[in-house]
């Protein structure tokens, strides 16, 4: 029995043996090159922003940060996120939060506070024990050396948190990673590529030698389209308008006007280029710089605050009011609705046809006589549109089974960019809506429509600007961008160039196409000059003029006044400057601002004036007729 429990002992020691030699090799001497080597990743520099104009818009510098990996807290956690608390003199409950964040991972080492005191780093190395699971490391941060300018397009950068790691490969848990804005549409470019260096160290843990080395890449430095200079101005611009507004009285509601937010775009025409971008109110974006609390960015998108976070020009959904006749114009001439050599009544008031009890009203409470369709852009006639809407609505929607499927104006209107994404290089848009057969069908489903098909209410509206008609200030300078180059599509973009700072290489443009660039708009350039002339006069003796008296430039814009039901009016202007050949369209839209004569046009102006080098300080307030 003996002899047999032996032989069983050499043979369980012979296959443990030949296990060990053969089987697993491979991997007990990797574990073990393991042991003795230690590799450090090392930083990289995040690319940089400029403006076209070459400044710096967002920048780096060097923040120390504090990290807590919380299961390695040791026996008292409690007492150790307490004591660096006191040492960080942070609010008592800034690292229970930040450690309660439900983005990063249990084992994640969880930022806990950036731009901490050196000071505090050597307290915490000189007192390792006191501090088990607290680590900090020298990171980049982005700096903001034009403060809020433009600040709802530049996005922000934060440290990657669980679904980063499991939706994009590369990243691990101590990188940071854009959001939003262009941080995140050219995170590729800006991130650039860590490195990292191979040690070898001894069975104390301590570093003997080098054994190799990858070196990090810095990112590369994104051109943007955006002029500083030009972006301050309009800026400034919308600011002053939006305070001067706020002087004025409101008849309709008997107080005066909010005038609380709006949205500037200016835009090149010919290449798409963004120019200039306003949303107000704004945000400071290095409010983001090290994390934001969730109380704060709550109260960032909070509508009761006026959401500072919210882009209007890309996410504002409004009603364009008169600003979208043009374009209504074009469609009633190239359906055979109106023609240039007729004229049309513009009386006070229009009565439906068949249901006379149902009368929509013009601004204007006198007639305004006979108008051809330039003399209706000029005076903004909405009873000479009224008609024109339901002529749509009787020669295609009549009844249900005589509705054209091609619903030629909606058709015509998407050919302008409305109701579809403009494609603009930020990570998300509105696009807006225009009253089709399939949204009425979709509102009746849900029991917010009475009829699953339109009615001439609907159409009468949609020519107007109004009704269920929905834009943005980035569709609308589209569109009439499109309408300035003679009908040749664009594509709105901000990012122009990708440059590495370290190589004198050729940069890499950016320039968005069009897919169907070689196909303009079905319009002949006499009936798009037609239009384009049509809104000179509205300059010079039309619906803005008061608002461009002694103006000294050349341009060419529709006024626009939206309402909303409870609401003040909301006011627009649409403008191309010069009027010849426009290189500049410029977009206003001021949320409870009254009239388009009154506000918006007077911003229009003040930011055409720095394009063309006037000097002005006047603020002229329109006329509010529309």
């Amino acid at each position: 029995m003996l002899a047999l429990f032996v032989v069983l002992m050499f043979a369980a020691l012979t296959v443990r043996l030949w296990y060990l030699q053969v089987l697993a090799s491979d991997d007990l001497v990797r574990d073990a090159q393991n042991n003795i080597t230690r590799i450090v990743e090392t930083d990289t520099i995040r690319g940089k922003i400029l403006t076209s104009d070459g400044k710096v818009i967002v920048g780096n510098r060097g923040s120390i940060e504090i990290r807590v990996e919380e299961d390695k807290l040791g026996d008292n956690p409690e007492a150790v996120v307490s004591r660096l608390t006191r040492l960080l003199e942070l609010k008592p409950s800034a690292i229970p939060e930040a450690l309660a964040d439900l983005r990063y991972y249990d084992y994640q080492p969880v930022p806990v506070d950036f731009d901490a005191p050196r000071r505090a780093v050597y307290y915490i190395a000189e007192h390792a024990r006191r501090f088990p699971g607290v680590s900090w490391e020298e990171v980049k941060v982005r700096t903001y050396p034009m403060g809020d300018r433009a600040a709802h397009i530049l996005g922000y950068t934060s440290p990657v948190y669980a679904e980063d790691l499991e939706a994009n490969k590369g990243y691990d848990q101590n990188d940071v990673i854009g959001r939003g804005g262009l941080e995140q549409q050219y995170e590729k470019w800006l991130r650039g590529e860590e490195g990292f260096i191979k040690y070898e160290v001894n069975s104390a843990g301590r570093q003997t030698r080098t054994l190799g080395e990858k070196r990090s890449v810095p990112g590369k430095d994104l051109i943007i389209s955006i002029d500083s200079e030009l972006q301050a101005a309009a800026e400034e611009a919308l600011d002053y308008g939006m305070e001067q507004a706020q002087n004025v009285f409101d008849e309709e509601t008997n107080k005066n006007l909010l005038a609380d937010a709006g949205a500037v775009v200016v835009m090149d025409p010919t290449t798409g280029a963004i120019e200039a971008t306003v949303s107000r109110p704004s945000f400071d974006p290095a409010e983001f710089v090290g994390g934001i609390s969730e109380k704060r960015f709550e109260a960032l998108e909070s509508k009761r605050r006026g959401q500072p976070i919210f882009n209007r020009v890309t996410q504002g959904e409004y009603a364009p009011g008169s600003a979208f006749k043009p374009f209504v114009a074009l469609s009633a001439i190239r359906n055979g609705v109106a023609s240039l050599g007729q004229s049309y009544d513009c009386p006070p008031t229009y009565s439906v046809p068949k249901d006379e009890t149902t009368v929509f009203h013009n601004w204007s409470d006198v007639s305004l006589g006979f108008l051809d369709v330039a003399g209706s852009l000029r005076e903004s006639c909405d009873t000479i549109y009224y008609d024109w809407g339901y002529q749509f609505y009787d020669r295609y929607y009549g009844t249900k089974d005589a509705k054209d499927p091609a619903e030629p104006l909606q058709r015509d209107l998407r050919q302008w960019g409305f109701e579809r994404p403009t494609g603009i290089d930020l990570p998300t848009e509105s696009v807006g809506n225009l009253p089709d057969d399939a949204w009425i069908e979709g509102l009746y489903e849900v029991g917010e429509a009475n009829f699953d098909f339109n009615i001439p209410g609907d159409y009468i509206q949609m020519a107007i600007g109004q009704g269920g008609v929905l834009g943005t200030p980035l569709q609308l300078a589209t569109a009439y961008s499109m309408l300035a180059n003679g009908g040749k599509c664009v594509v709105p973009h901000i990012g122009t160039e990708i440059r590495d700072p370290n190589r004198e290489d050729k940069p890499k443009a950016l320039q968005p196409r069009c897919k169907n660039s070689r196909t303009p708009l079905p319009y002949s350039q006499s009936d798009l000059q037609y239009i384009r002339d049509a809104l000179v006069d509205v300059i010079r003796e039309g619906t803005a003029q008061t608002a461009f008296a002694g103006f000294g430039g050349s341009i060419a814009g529709k006024t626009g006044t939206s309402q909303r039901e409870g609401e003040q009016d909301f006011s627009w202007f649409a403008a191309m400057t010069p009027a010849e050949q426009p290189e500049h369209v410029v977009v206003v839209v001021v949320e409870h601002g009254g009239n388009g004569s009154e506000t918006a046009a007077p911003i229009a102006r003040r930011i055409v004036e720095h394009i063309e080098g006037i000097e002005s300080d006047d603020f002229i307030i329109g006329e509010a007729i529309d």
